[in-house]
């Protein structure tokens, strides 16, 4: 069950391998080269009139009529709400939680930097009180969800496992938006994706019948989470996947899956277009940052010559004091395990030659 309009647009095939697959149409049309219009975005907002109207509250009532249709046999149901995403634009009710005085109007994004764009303190305020307000409906449609597995009896053997993709800047680093993008000569550019912790520290959940509540510190990352659920469930993994099972900290909360990882756009070079996630074309108008995270230290890096940022997050999680260059060997050891990583997986000549000192 679905509303993201990305596993059906451009036929990119991400419905392979379910026996069904329901893409509630909620957020628009696909594109107008796509395979399928549905009703404009502007349509299906001005049909709202209650919350169950909504694209996140219809995904997860979908979901649970079908767990309740197939509650006695075995399962995997994968649901993914695009919400909360922009425009943030849940009932009011939700958004007046935490601005009171809301006047109904969403602010307008502009995925760049505030002081040139313009952007003042109030509208950051309102953005992340659309945001706050609409997390919360999700929140609950998804609490829905799981009152209705619990009403079915099947918290006893069932594993469920919540987490999302990335975060948002509001106003953090001097940014709105989750990347930058602009124009440069004319076209459509990425001008710059600085991954720091409020964009990369993701929510990650999962209750397991037996196993006691409990938080963890351990890293683990997005490829990490297949390989975790089939160990959770008894299924052997292939031995070509890359990801590393969290299964044991999930059982016991003890150990660490990874001692350090990475977080990055794919790794393009200044002048190459990109269609990542929504397949427009975008230049790529300089080398993109790539964070490196190893216990208490984070690090930003692009390439060869390009400033370093590095932080202690134990100290300054907010990332506001560079550390780089008081820490060169730190700098040189986080530098040399991305490289390597890159290397192994396969990078380009071009990408490694670029990215080969510091």
């Amino acid at each position: 069950m679905v509303d993201t309009p990305f596993h059906m647009r451009d036929q990119y095939g991400y419905d392979r391998g379910f026996h069904e697959f329901d893409w509630i149409a909620s957020q628009g049309t696909i594109h107008e080269g796509g395979w399928r219009k549905l009703k404009p975005v502007e349509e299906i907002q001005f049909e709202r009139q209650y919350e169950s109207d909504y694209c996140a509250p219809m995904t997860c009532y979908h979901a649970e009529r079908w767990i309740e249709r197939h509650y006695k046999d075995r399962f995997f149901v994968f649901v993914d709400t695009w919400d909360p995403h922009e425009p943030w634009d849940p009932p009011s009710h939700y958004v007046e939680q935490y601005y009171p005085r809301w006047d109904g109007k969403p602010i307008e994004l502009v995925y760049d930097y505030c002081k040139k764009t313009g952007v003042k303190k109030k509208e950051l305020d309102i953005a992340r009180a659309c945001y706050a307000g609409e997390v919360t409906m999700v929140d609950r449609a998804i609490g829905r969800l799981i009152e209705r597995i619990e009403s079915l009896d099947l918290l006893r053997n069932t594993l469920i496992v919540i987490m999302s993709d990335h975060g948002f800047y509001f106003g953090e680093h001097g940014i709105f938006g989750k990347c930058i993008f602009g124009e440069k000569d004319g076209q459509n550019c990425i001008l710059g994706a600085p991954l720091y912790e409020e964009v990369t520290r993701i929510p990650l959940m999962v209750f397991l019948p037996g196993a006691k509540p409990r938080r963890t510190n351990a890293m683990v990352q997005p490829h990490d989470l297949m390989p975790t659920i089939l160990d959770l469930v008894g299924i052997e993994i292939p031995d070509t996947v890359q990801g590393i099972s969290a299964a044991p900290i999930v059982r016991t909360g003890g150990g660490s899956n990874r001692s350090w990882g990475v977080s990055t756009i794919p790794l393009y070079s200044p002048g190459e277009g990109s269609r990542m996630v929504d397949n427009w074309m975008r230049m790529v108008a300089a080398d993109l940052q790539a964070t490196i995270t190893a216990g208490h230290w984070s690090m930003l890096y692009a390439c060869q010559g390009a400033p370093v940022e590095l932080y202690n997050l134990k100290t300054d999680p907010q990332q506001k004091k560079n550390l780089a260059k008081k820490h060169p060997r730190i700098v040189s050891k986080m530098h040399r395990n991305f490289y390597d990583l890159i290397a192994e997986s396969g990078a380009s000549e071009k990408i490694l030659a670029s990215r080969e000192r510091f």
